[in-house]
């Protein structure tokens, strides 16, 4: 299988030569949303996908079992004609056989080993043949295999005996349940990075239960939920477009600030990442938010490339954070403050020795009050920030967020105030 060459964008300049970018961009991103309402709190995982996919970089994801990280993969091969997809999970014992398919009989008899190249049926395919691969359990896989995987991810080929095969693979995903400090110079050839846990927000678990407690299987509710497909072409059209992105010196300068600031911290970024990784991640930024020129606000998701460990993780946002004051940030913030009032104001409920009604009417009105005044400042969110309009996925978590609020508001007011 040949890998898909890119589609050049002559004129840059013109408007005209991005109008099918853009379009692209815009049927991408109905793509991304509709995945993210079926599989809930996957943000950071989809968000790695995307700019991976459009920026030509790898990632890795850290979590438990049966998070649905292939399904998402799946999911996704199957959102764009003629992608195929591998899932392999990682073993000790794992043979190359496992990862590329069977090796030719025929081959053998004339001392020549090579492989089969035999075709799965679609969207599956083996690792040499896809266009999207996740190696779960990665940390398990014997050497060999990791070097090829490596290999295949960086050199987008692979070498059987003396056959090398090209591969199509345009992003590729390690997944991982260990600490990504035990294996840093390993990893840190996978530019972005995020975790995977279990569901654990209330409103979003209700919603799953609800989903699945219906009628049919899980793969068929599933398979209902599909997005509408679009053409491979686009996919090569957005990577084109990303390569093109304008990069001015004050964005220059502001990623140079961040890294010399996470320097001073302890956290040492590899030239790797500090700069292909960087520029490749915020040009796929740039052509995700519909824009030829990258603008600070494009660094947002290196929060999602310069950290390790889980303590590193929220340094580096908080870092990143201050540079690029994103929808996504301020939203997040917003909410986790929401979150911490009406726990606080919940937890007076089981207060030892028990509050009288009068103090938990108290209670519930002050974090009632606090409650609707972040609401407010989410809710002022859809009209965009610092003048630019908000785009879709932005849309979706504003309104989602506003209504995760506005139950934890009725929560209180139920339960507290009398």
């Amino acid at each position: 299988m040949t890998r898909p060459q890119p589609i050049r964008i002559t004129t840059p300049d013109e408007e005209a030569q991005w109008a099918p970018v853009w379009a692209d961009v815009e049927a991408f991103e109905k793509i991304i949303t509709r995945i993210r309402e079926t599989f809930l709190e996957r943000d950071e995982m989809l968000d790695v996908i995307s700019l991976g996919l459009i920026g030509g970089v790898n990632g890795s994801v850290i979590g438990p079992p049966g998070t649905g990280k292939s399904k998402i993969l799946e999911t996704l091969s199957m959102a764009v004609e003629g992608f195929r997809f591998y899932y392999g999970r990682g073993t000790p014992c794992m043979t190359p056989e496992y990862v590329f398919g069977p090796i030719s009989v025929a081959g053998l008899k004339d001392d020549d080993f090579r492989l089969a190249n035999k075709v799965l049926p679609a969207p599956r395919a083996w690792a040499h043949q896809a266009h999207l691969a996740l190696f779960d359990e990665g940390s398990r896989m014997p050497k060999e295999i990791w070097d090829s995987m490596l290999s295949l991810l960086e050199e987008h080929e692979v070498t059987v005996g003396s056959n090398v095969y090209k591969a199509p693979l345009l992003f590729g995903m390690v997944a991982t349940n260990e600490d990504l400090s035990e294996m840093q110079a390993a990893f840190d050839r996978f530019a972005l990075r995020c975790e995977c846990r279990y569901v654990a927000d209330l409103d979003s678990r209700m919603q799953l239960h609800r989903f699945y407690s219906g009628y049919g299987t899980a793969n068929e509710k599933l398979r209902d939920a599909r997005p509408r497909p679009i053409a491979l072409d686009a996919i090569m059209r957005m990577r084109a477009a990303a390569r093109q992105v304008e990069v001015p010196d004050d964005v220059l300068l502001a990623a140079d600030e961040v890294q010399t600031d996470l320097k001073r911290r302890g956290i040492e970024l590899s030239d790797r990442r500090c700069f292909p990784q960087t520029w490749a991640i915020v040009r796929a930024s740039a052509i995700l938010n519909r824009r030829k020129v990258a603008s600070v606000d494009d660094l947002a998701p290196l929060a999602l490339s310069y950290w390790t460990t889980q303590e590193q993780k929220l340094e580096v946002r908080q870092i990143v954070g201050t540079k690029a004051a994103t929808i996504a940030f301020e939203l997040e913030s917003l909410y986790a403050q929401a979150l911490s009032e009406g726990e606080k104001a919940l937890r007076a409920l089981n207060a030892n020795p028990p509050k009288t009604t009068q103090e938990l009417s108290k209670i519930g009105i002050d974090a009632a009050t606090a409650l609707t005044v972040l609401g407010r400042k989410i809710s002022a969110l859809k009209q965009g920030q610092n003048g630019k309009a908000i785009n879709p996925a932005d849309e979706v978590r504003v309104a989602a967020t506003a209504t995760k609020v506005d139950r934890l508001l009725v929560e209180v007011k139920k339960n507290l105030i009398k």
